[in-house]
């Protein structure tokens, strides 16, 4: 056994939250290694993958975000320095990291044909689109008049893209009306959404739920801080943390692996990590 599958190993028992810490910092840095490779070599990718790039960033930077809040917050409280890992954030960060995780799924790595990939790209943006044109000025500047003209142009642009795609054309009046002004920005339930991705076989997708109450301010997070800040149960807190980076181990590792097998230079490039990293990766990736 190497020393990195020891380490696994003592995380998973133990629940060491500075492994887990290490483990993500490890497979976040293999992520953005392989993106940057489809930079380096200039690579155009398919329509569909357009957004790909942007969105492995930003997966990237909250996992950053994620382990600075699980060092701790410092702060000041009745004039003494208080000390507290700040959970609600943490929850907060781990829902948006599955929720980034399925929209990945769905745009990028789910087994339909391409033309229905495309499809679902044009109806995304076209959400996306027409939601940021809605938030207008009451009175605009010359550079938000420019803005919007340009959003205007992208718009049209991904309209005339979706009517020359056949699922399109073939479909009933009622469809295309809805593919037009799309009143969600996916086609699919989001039930279908985390069973579609392998996520529900882990539960991820109760947690998802759960944490979603966390973030919409509901009674269940009055009754967690209960239960970890003041009652003091520091067991609560450490299961629930080392929960989270084991989940965003998983993610994070299932993005590296589906990106490793899309393009040959990003293939390539995870070919060229260390063994530890291909270690962690691998085992987390496993799951999913």
């Amino acid at each position: 056994m190497t020393s990195i599958e020891q380490e696994i190993i003592n995380f998973q028992d133990k629940k060491d939250l500075n492994k887990g810490i290490k483990f993500i910092q490890i497979a976040t840095d293999a992520l953005f290694q392989i993106v940057q490779s489809l930079k380096d070599k200039n690579v155009k990718p398919n329509y569909h993958l357009k957004t790909l790039e942007g969105k492995y960033f930003r997966f990237g930077l909250t996992n950053h975000s994620y382990i600075t809040l699980v060092k701790g917050t410092s702060y000041k409280l009745l004039d003494k320095q208080a000390y507290t890992p700040d959970i609600f954030s943490m929850i907060s960060l781990t829902r948006m990291q599955i929720e980034s995780y399925l929209v990945m799924h769905y745009l990028f790595f789910d087994k339909v044909p391409e033309l229905e990939m495309d499809l679902r790209s044009d109806v995304y943006m076209m959400h996306g689109l027409r939601k940021q044109l809605n938030f207008r000025l009451e009175k605009p500047t010359e550079d938000n008049k420019k803005q919007v003209l340009k959003v205007e142009s992208e718009l049209n642009e991904v309209i005339s893209h979706l009517k020359k795609n056949k699922l399109f054309i073939n479909a009933s009046e009622s469809k295309r009306k809805k593919y037009l002004k799309p009143p969600n920005p996916k086609l699919i339930k989001t039930k279908d959404l985390h069973k579609n991705a392998g996520l529900t076989k882990l539960r991820m997708d109760d947690l998802w739920a759960l944490y979603s109450n966390h973030v919409h301010a509901e009674y269940i997070s009055d009754r967690q801080f209960n239960t970890i800040y003041k009652d003091r149960n520091s067991a609560s807190l450490l299961n629930s943390v080392a929960l989270q980076e084991t989940f965003i181990l998983m993610l994070t590792s299932k993005l590296i692996v589906n990106i490793s097998k899309t393009f040959e230079c990003t293939h390539s490039e995870y070919n060229k990590l260390g063994n530890d990293a291909k270690t962690i990766i691998e085992t987390w990736e496993s799951f999913l």
